[in-house]
């Protein structure tokens, strides 16, 4: 079940159906969302654009098929149309998951198995308390 949405999160999901931004191609820049969901332009890219990606990565958590892309020409925000996109994007995430797991027990001198079995554990013990 979904959760309750913010003011400014409902703005870009809103903004993202409206006006049909499906699939990678039809993204919506980060300044045209920006400008939609906060009624002005950023001043700096990387630093005003942080609630911007906050609130996406809000709406993921929430289980919104909403991604980003990296262009030439700056970043943008669409919805996944279909199953398979979301598929295709999963595998993504898990391959980066895997990437930055691999490169931790490497740093530890763990095997990705003792590792991974020692992160269960870790997640295991902070549930217990």
């Amino acid at each position: 079940m979904r959760e309750n949405l913010s003011l400014e999160e409902a703005t870009v999901l809103s903004a993202l159906n409206l006006g049909q931004h499906f699939g990678e191609e039809k993204a919506i820049s980060m300044l045209e969302l920006y400008k939609i969901t906060f009624g002005e332009e950023y001043n700096d890219k990387i630093n005003s654009t942080r609630p911007l990606r906050k609130i996406i990565d809000s709406l993921q958590w929430k289980g919104y098929p909403v991604a980003s892309i990296n262009r030439r020409n700056g970043a943008g925000y669409y919805i996944l149309r279909s199953g398979t996109e979301i598929k295709e994007r999963v595998e993504r995430e898990e391959i980066r998951a895997l990437k930055i797991l691999k490169k931790n027990s490497r740093l530890l001198k763990l095997n990705m198995p003792e590792y991974v079995g020692q992160i269960a554990l870790n997640l295991e013990a902070r549930h217990d308390n």
